[in-house]
């Protein structure tokens, strides 16, 4: 797995994840670790050949790759995820006009996928049954903080996370009760 540190500034890279579907099956793909383009399809409802297209731009530019693991029959390619964490600078501190289109659009497209996750919960958190409902959260809250102590907060809650990421690079289920989970965490000025 690649550094889970990394800020993108590469904007070829971002303008290929940029991409509403490719963005959202990197998203799939990150909470699977491993799937192939059929069952991607499936999720995301498009064709299975669409798909494999855009799973070979993201193998392009660095965020997937082919797995090299068989169904057994070898007719299907299994792909899975290279890097996981994507961090990208604010479109506002970017002078050049077509990076920061780029930017907005990455910006964009990763709002889109968190509200689709949180929508997805929401419709199906009755089949999750009591322990993982008590365990879920939705928290905000409203602090008074200068620029460098926002920043600093995010980089307290950033190795929060990490460190559970890093507890299972892999993705692979450790217990029978072991689920993908996702956290968002927003913060930004309020007038």
């Amino acid at each position: 797995m690649a550094d889970q540190d990394r800020e993108y500034t590469e904007i070829e890279r971002l303008r290929a994840l940029a991409h509403p579907l490719r963005a959202e099956l990197y998203y799939r793909l990150v909470g699977e670790r491993r799937s192939t383009a059929s069952r991607l399809a499936e999720q995301v409802l498009a064709s299975p050949s669409l798909v494999s297209y855009h799973l070979r731009e993201l193998a392009k530019h660095g965020f997937a790759a082919a797995a090299g693991v068989s169904d057994g029959d070898n007719r299907e390619q299994w792909w899975e995820v290279r890097e996981i964490g994507v961090r990208f600078p604010a479109p506002q501190g970017v002078e050049d006009p077509a990076e920061r289109v780029v930017l907005d659009q990455m910006e964009w497209v990763t709002y889109l996928n968190q509200l689709r996750r949180i929508e997805e919960y929401r419709r199906s958190r009755e089949e999750w049954g009591c322990e993982w409902a008590q365990a879920a959260f939705s928290a905000d809250f409203i602090l008074k903080l200068t620029p460098e102590g926002l920043a600093d907060l995010y980089s307290e809650l950033d190795e929060v996370v990490t460190r559970h990421v890093e507890a299972n690079p892999s993705g692979e289920d450790r217990l029978d009760d072991e689920r993908i989970v996702t956290v968002m965490l927003y913060g930004f000025p309020l007038r």
